[in-house]
């Protein structure tokens, strides 16, 4: 038997604007042992420039959720560059037995450079969860923007998500991990990748003198009706 027990758990990807972090997941956990409780975080990395050390503030509530306790904690030796998680082996003890909630603000990140990020805004919104490209598109979607593209890019606040699930800052318009860029992708539609790449996989067949290319060249055609002149290279090929 495990000797902590899960009583809370914050909602996911939590953000606020302009924060070189995301607060991926949080937790209060209760020791069996001790009866106490302490709180767990787990931070993502948006920032190109390596964090060496976060400072966090924690508010935490009673069942009725009355204020118990506010706790401040600081990670240190840290290196912490884009994409890299952390925080989440590493215990917060409260003050307080009987917090059953929190929450959590990021006040303050400094980094290898000597620059320090200070925040007192404690206003956080939550990321939206990724959506995958539809598996009819897939294929076309990924012939256009790698084999990692998997999700369906979207702009949130100041940030931007790629295709490959990554997530940035508008200020970094390329994508370190896939290298596709963000204006390409905000911009790009799924369904009308795929229709382009269908006519263009249709037509290449449809220069075949074999009968049975040809019929996959109609196939093809007829999946996209009304692009183009797919409808009258349709006929053609069957003539």
């Amino acid at each position: 038997m495990s000797r902590y027990e899960r009583v809370y758990r914050t909602q996911d990807n939590l953000y606020l604007k302009g924060s070189p972090v995301i607060i991926a997941a949080g937790a209060l956990l209760k020791d069996g042992q001790t009866g106490g409780v302490v709180a767990q975080l787990k931070f993502l990395s948006l920032s190109v420039n390596k964090i060496i050390s976060l400072k966090v503030a924690l508010t935490c509530f009673d069942p009725a959720r009355r204020e118990v306790c506010r706790e401040e904690h600081t990670y240190l030796d840290l290196a912490a560059s884009f994409g890299n998680s952390f925080g989440d082996r590493e215990a917060i003890r409260l003050s307080s037995s009987v917090a059953r909630s929190f929450t959590a603000l990021v006040t303050e990140a400094v980094f290898e450079s000597g620059v320090i990020w200070q925040n007192d805004d404690p206003f956080t919104l939550q990321l939206p969860d990724k959506q995958a490209v539809d598996p009819q598109y897939l294929p076309s979607w990924k012939d256009t923007f790698g084999g990692g593209a998997v999700f369906v890019p979207f702009a949130f606040e100041d940030l931007w998500v790629c295709t490959c699930g990554a997530v940035h800052q508008n200020k970094q318009t390329s994508c370190p991990v896939c290298g596709n860029q963000m204006d390409l992708l905000i911009s790009a539609d799924p369904e009308a990748i795929h229709k382009e790449f269908t006519y263009k996989n249709a037509s290449l067949k449809a220069h075949s003198s074999t009968k049975d290319t040809l019929t996959l060249a109609v196939e093809l055609f007829r999946q996209i009706p009304g692009y183009k002149d797919s409808d009258d290279q349709a006929a053609v090929c069957q003539k």
